[in-house]
């Protein structure tokens, strides 16, 4: 253990120069799926959603197609897959309750939900060592309906290591896939501070709370790191996409602002600094996410 909280902290202290590393996001996962090998007997190639909220790696999986998600330099050869998965209904009834409404089969089929997913991948694979990451870190993806074409929702659960949940436009209008693409920035960073936290621990307690401008609620510290971590990431993202002479004006514009109004939350939370609930290892991470 002592050995991967060495290679994990090698990484962490070189933040914020880039918040997505391949050889990190490759360490955190096959350490976590050893523990899922050791705990229920399922291998990574076998994992799924529902299989693993059964805790049984020969219940049924059923994927409705796969995305590629990262390519090599040389051949542009396809690395790792992100499978979308369909659950069955009780999994999406305990969902459901937590306000998640999912697209069914045939509504994939018959839109272009699926397309718009496979473009915002796309736009991910502009980024060197980007989609490799991700790929380490979500190997299943859901696909969810929000109230309207104009919001966005995405989900994680920290108990569903590998899994993801994004909404998906139900037809294509501007900014959609790149919307798409920092929903699955998002979840994917929250599944890695999580298994980050799994090596080393962040926090000691939670007896403090700091208001979250993205909740707009009161959060305990752990929440509020997850939050910086998170959209300093999405922020590092757009900043690197501006970066290439590609961009649409609305494209542009989207990320412009984004990255504006990321920065005015951001700067909100200094006070964090002072946290007594963070560790030494939790107050440098937040520390490097406040300077960049």
């Amino acid at each position: 253990m002592r050995d991967i909280q060495t290679q994990v902290l090698s990484v962490v202290n070189k933040y914020p120069s880039c918040l997505w590393t391949p050889s990190l996001a490759k360490l955190l996962a096959e350490h976590k799926q050893l523990s899922l090998l050791q705990q229920i007997g399922m291998a990574i190639d076998d994992y799924g959603t529902h299989r693993l909220l059964v805790g049984s790696s020969s219940s049924s999986r059923r994927v409705f197609a796969s995305v590629p998600i990262s390519r090599t330099e040389n051949d542009g050869q396809s690395k790792q897959v992100l499978s979308i998965e369909i659950l069955p209904k009780d999994d999406r009834e305990k969902y459901r309750k937590r306000g998640l409404t999912f697209f069914s089969e045939h509504e994939l089929a018959c839109s272009k939900v699926l397309e718009c997913f496979r473009d915002a991948v796309e736009i991910m694979n502009l980024i060197p060592q980007l989609g490799e990451t991700i790929g380490f870190l979500a190997r299943i993806g859901h696909m969810l309906k929000s109230d309207d074409d104009g919001s966005d929702i995405s989900y994680s659960d920290p108990l569903v290591p590998f899994s993801i949940w994004v909404s998906v436009p139900r037809g294509r209008v501007v900014n959609d896939s790149l919307r798409v693409s920092e929903s699955i920035l998002h979840e994917s960073m929250h599944l890695q501070l999580t298994l980050i936290e799994g090596v080393l621990p962040l926090i000691h307690s939670q007896e403090q709370t700091f208001f979250s401008p993205w909740k707009k609620a009161w959060r305990p510290s752990l929440g509020i790191l997850h939050s910086l971590y998170v959209f300093r990431a999405i922020d590092q993202f757009f900043e690197r996409l501006l970066s290439r002479s590609i961009w649409a004006p609305e494209d542009i514009r989207h990320m412009e602002r984004r990255r504006m109004q990321i920065g005015q939350q951001v700067s909100q939370f200094e006070g964090t600094l002072d946290s007594s609930d963070l560790t030494d290892v939790g107050r440098n991470l937040v520390t490097r996410l406040l300077t960049v």
